[in-house]
C-alpha cells in the first residue's frame, strides 16, 4: 500500500491537498455528466425514428404525459421539447467540462508556482556553510527541473 511519504502528496499542504480532492470530484461529476449525455442521445434518435414509441414505451408516455403541463400536444412538438433538452444537457455537460478544465489548468500552475517557491525558501534559509559542501551546478540543476 502507498504511505503519504512515498508519494507525492507531501509536498502539498493541507489546503492544496483539499483543492486536489475537489477537483477529483469535480472530474469524477463531469464523467458522470458525460455518461448522461452520451446516454440521452440514444433514446432521442429512437424517438426520431419511431415516433410511436411514444405511446409504446412506458417511461416516455409518461414523460409526455406530464409535458402536456407545459403545453406540449402532439408527437412533434414532444420531439422538438425532448430535442432541446438532449441539447441543453450536452451543453452544460460541456460547459462544466470547460470549467473543470479551466479549474485543472490553474491547480496545475499554482501548484508549480507553490513548489517551486517552497523549494526557492528553502535553499535561501540555508547557512553558508550548507553551500559550501555543494555544487552549485546541482543545485541550478534542481531548481531548473
Amino acid at each position: 500500500m502507498l504511505k503519504y511519504n512515498d508519494s507525492l502528496l507531501f509536498l502539498l499542504t493541507n489546503n492544496e491537498l483539499k483543492g486536489a480532492i475537489l477537483l477529483l470530484l469535480m472530474n469524477l461529476f463531469v464523467a458522470f455528466l458525460d455518461i448522461v449525455g452520451v446516454a440521452s442521445i440514444l433514446p432521442f434518435v429512437a424517438v426520431l425514428t419511431n415516433p410511436s414509441i411514444i405511446e409504446t414505451n412506458i417511461f416516455l408516455n409518461n414523460i409526455f404525459q406530464a409535458s402536456s403541463t407545459f403545453g406540449v400536444e402532439s408527437n412533434q412538438q414532444f420531439i422538438f421539447a425532448l430535442g432541446i433538452l438532449v441539447f441543453a444537457l450536452l451543453v452544460i455537460s460541456l460547459s462544466f467540462k470547460a470549467l473543470t478544465t479551466y479549474i485543472q489548468v490553474h491547480f496545475i500552475l499554482m501548484r508549480e508556482y507553490s513548489i517551486g517557491k517552497r523549494l526557492i525558501e528553502g535553499y535561501l534559509h540555508q547557512p553558508y556553510s550548507w553551500f559550501l559542501n555543494r555544487n552549485s551546478a546541482d543545485i541550478g540543476t534542481t531548481i531548473l527541473s
